[in-house]
């Protein structure tokens, strides 16, 4: 391997002081680390006991895959090496072609199924959200390694695996391959930023133990309205309105016309049902009592619903409402710029962005810069233009 072996090598070195300290944390804080109460400090130590703890047993199953063929093939594993994360096995001979595309392939293919295995565990068997999170990672890594990163080393002039898949001897084979490999990381990386990504979210995040003790709360006390609530708003929090929908139902089953339930099914409905969505907003918005953050979430999507109907002059004030109680969500402050150019940059929307913009929200800054640029434009233009005779047009 040369160079990259031994770059690989100090990584290699580097990765297991890191693993030794991993391991000493964990020793002192497994407990509390994979509880029902997941903090910052336990998302660090969890996710690098995915990594450094757990990898080096997918790098042991890469490298049998390899092996295993070899030998299917009647070969013999002359060397290897193995330094915890990264390794490899050189075969006795070529098998041609098509028999090292094998090789190579099999070794990858352990990789990419232990990933997808982690990420059917997590989704059909969920845990705690500590658990989830493990497994994820687990998830991530292996497949994103396989099908990501390695391919990537192997273009750069890294000697690897996909150099012996990918090539125009065994094009018959190479080009198929090619196609689902490609297919599988669009259809993976759009599952992601849809609602895979957001159900995995949930999963991985403290609302997800929130939610499973709401469950459990509503499952011993089913007349009990504040379980419900809790239940729809870990699924609104997450973008997952079609499951926030069913326990905001029951909610308003048993408070008929509760302000809080209204504003979160506003937000459920929103895209299927605009017009019964700003029905509920409204109605919700009309309370005095509505918790502060709920209120802004539905100023939020009234606003968005005001805009999208054509309506941005009635949208102005619920985009600032939003803003006002959101001041660091780059939704809102976007939301509001989109406002300001629909309908005009008033006095209270260029407050409101310019106070979120002195609380960091570097949306709302873009959003005044770009509001005094068209200013700055429309007032050049007007400057330029001539003026009018002083007694009205006059005859030729």
């Amino acid at each position: 391997m040369g160079s990259w072996g031994a770059a690989f090598n100090l990584i290699s070195f580097a990765y297991l002081a890191i693993a030794g300290l991993t391991t000493l944390r964990l020793f002192r804080g497994a407990r509390s680390a994979f509880d029902d109460e997941f903090t910052a400090a336990d998302h660090r130590l969890v996710g690098a006991t995915a990594f450094y703890l757990v990898a080096p047993l997918g790098v042991v199953l890469h490298e049998l895959g390899h092996a295993v063929v070899i030998w299917l093939f009647g070969g013999r594993v002359v060397d290897w090496h193995f330094l915890f994360y990264w390794g490899y096995v050189v075969p006795d001979r070529s098998f041609g072609p098509y028999g090292d595309l094998a090789v190579a392939l099999a070794g990858n293919l352990v990789t990419v199924a232990i990933g997808a295995l982690a990420l059917r565990h997590l989704l059909r068997s969920p845990r705690n959200a500590a658990w989830n999170f493990f497994w994820r990672r687990v998830a991530d890594i292996h497949l994103s390694m396989a099908l990501v990163f390695y391919p990537l080393m192997c273009l750069v002039g890294f000697g690897g695996d996909f150099v012996a898949i990918y090539r125009l001897e065994t094009a018959p084979v190479s080009a198929p391959l090619l196609a689902l490999h490609l297919t599988t990381v669009v259809l993976l990386w759009r599952a992601l930023k849809g609602r895979l990504g957001r159900r995995l979210a949930l999963l991985c995040s403290p609302l997800w133990d929130e939610l499973r003790a709401a469950r459990r709360e509503a499952t011993e006390q089913p007349t009990a309205v504040c379980p419900q609530l809790r239940i729809a708003w870990a699924y609104l929090a997450t973008g997952l309105s079609d499951e926030a929908r069913q326990p905001l139902a029951r909610a308003l089953e048993l408070r008929p016309g509760l302000p809080a339930a209204r504003a979160m099914l506003g937000q459920a409905i929103e895209v299927d049902d605009p017009v019964g969505a700003a029905r509920e907003l409204t109605a919700a918005l009309e309370d005095g009592g509505l918790d502060p953050l709920l209120r802004s979430t539905s100023e939020l999507s009234l606003a968005r619903l005001r805009l999208a109907e054509g309506r941005a002059a009635e949208a102005i004030p619920h985009a600032c409402a939003a803003l006002a109680g959101l001041p660091r969500d780059p939704s809102a402050a976007q939301l509001a710029w989109d406002v300001g150019e629909a309908a005009g940059a008033t006095p209270a929307l260029l407050a409101a962005l310019d106070q979120a913009s002195g609380r960091g929200n570097a949306i709302a800054r873009q959003g005044l810069e770009a509001m005094a640029r068209r200013a700055r434009r429309t007032t050049a233009a007007a400057a330029d233009e001539p003026l009018p005779p002083p007694n009205g047009p006059q005859p030729p």
